[in-house]
């Protein structure tokens, strides 16, 4: 973490809701001794439709957690210690915050992304530590891949199809010249959802039913489908994801091959060399 704070300066940071409420629930039950049902209304009062993690603003964000801070005091001195110095600055500045400043990220946001594209990654690799330039030249693949796969599914071959949202850039594509295709690839690329609208969490291709596919294919599809740019750093660290200012409220479409090797060669790096 430190070396992408280092790197990204600028960068938000999320962390995954599900650890955080699983972490909190461990230490509730193997710290503090806390009985279930102690637990359980705690844990609602954190990660629940009520709870701070969905407050209105920064204001219901405080007195919220204050209150809760009193809650926890009252079952244990070492719980409110706890949720004090470590549990509300995570949600406060991992969780809550980006979600106000970035409205397009879910409020119970996790890194089953990321892990699924960290898995796709070290599968391109053979779980191997490999030297740069070869490094590079795997995860040039895997993004060649992901862009075939795209623009495969624009004129319906393949397998994924592109999802209803879309479904105005499915062409005939033997009847364009190379020109053309490369400039509908481009408009494709170009394109945005409604501000606001559904489409935002809605996949961009899907894979098509009479395509079963095998266990890496739905891992690489996984870690492509989705219309919002996750740059995740689940090789360093599984629970946290780090959004470059320059790709926040951007597609999958907007990621270029350079900036997706530069950055996982600097995870990748970070993983094995400190």
């Amino acid at each position: 973490m430190k070396a992408l704070r280092e790197v990204f300066r600028d960068a938000t940071y999320l962390l995954c809701v599900k650890h955080l409420k699983d972490n909190a629930t461990d230490y509730m039950r193997n710290k503090c001794g806390v009985q279930q049902t102690v637990r359980t209304r705690l844990i609602e009062r954190m990660f629940g439709e009520a709870g701070i993690l969905n407050a209105n603003d920064s204001v219901d964000f405080e007195r919220q957690a204050d209150n809760l801070v009193g809650e926890c005091e009252r079952v244990s001195s070492q719980l409110r210690e706890h949720f004090t110095r470590h549990m509300r600055p995570a949600i406060q500045k991992c969780v809550f915050e980006p979600r106000q400043q970035n409205q397009w990220l879910r409020r119970r946001w996790n890194n089953n992304a990321c892990k699924s594209v960290n898995h796709v990654l070290k599968l391109s690799v053979n779980w191997r530590l490999r030297r740069l330039p070869d490094l590079v030249e795997c995860l040039h693949k895997v993004v060649e891949m992901q862009i075939a796969d795209l623009r495969r599914a624009l004129h319906s071959q393949g397998n994924f199809e592109v999802t209803p949202p879309f479904g105005n850039f499915v062409v005939v594509w033997q009847s364009m010249s190379a020109e053309d295709k490369d400039a509908h690839v481009a408009s494709f690329v170009a394109y945005r959802p409604t501000p606001g609208g559904h489409q935002h969490n809605r996949d961009v291709i899907e894979r098509r039913a009479d395509c079963a596919g095998d266990e890496a294919d739905r891992h690489q599809a996984w870690a492509a489908q989705t219309t919002q740019v996750r740059m995740c750093c689940s090789i360093t660290q599984t629970t946290c994801a780090v959004i470059p200012p320059a790709f926040r409220e951007r597609t999958l479409s907007d990621y270029s091959c350079i900036s997706m090797l530069i950055y996982y060669f600097i995870s990748y790096f970070y993983f094995f060399y400190f």
